[in-house]
């Protein structure tokens, strides 16, 4: 009896599993439903209130629609940031892999900080902090750089001058 009860349980937490990762609904899945009604009357009505509640969830801010080119910057962007990652949503064309292993910057400005450290102020606003302190030498304001990642989430900046690479991670 014992051995029916743990099996019941152990099917009944596998079919929760199932559920769990199935994946939601899109917003869009009523407006795309309609197209299987086959009367025109009532494909047209379909149309016309999922279109209306997905323009209300526009308006609202509940849902937002973002184009693959903008799916694209705002990845770039974010290169860095500790942050969920919502890429994952986004499918790539071809099965093309979705990480961004390096991005390359112009520096802006050079931050010196009094425990040696420094911050790099990128010409887009972002900020790179070096992790331990040491000299930049290498890197000067106008120069670009690439930063790219490394071992255990870590991110190493190179300058075109050469020299060695600075452990730095992303402040903002």
């Amino acid at each position: 009896m014992r051995t029916i009860l743990g099996a019941a349980v152990f099917l009944g937490v596998l079919s929760g599993a199932a559920v769990a990762q199935t994946p939601p609904e899109t917003p869009l899945a009523p407006v795309f439903a309609c197209a299987d009604i086959a009367s025109d009357q009532e494909r047209l009505a379909c149309y016309d209130r999922a279109v209306g509640e997905v323009r209300q969830a526009t308006s609202a801010g509940r849902i937002v629609a973002v184009d693959r080119e903008q799916a694209e910057t705002l990845r770039r962007e974010s290169f860095g940031l500790m942050l969920p990652s919502v890429f994952s949503l986004f499918s790539r064309p071809d099965g093309e892999e979705d990480s961004l292993d390096s991005n390359t910057y112009s520096v802006a400005q050079i931050l010196a900080h009094v425990d040696g450290r420094h911050t790099f102020v990128m010409g887009n606003g972002q900020r790179w902090t070096q992790v331990e302190p040491e000299r930049s030498r290498n890197i000067r304001t106008g120069d670009d750089v690439t930063v790219r990642r490394a071992a255990a989430g870590s991110f190493m900046m190179i300058g075109t001058r050469g020299g060695s690479a600075h452990r730095v991670r992303r402040v903002n």
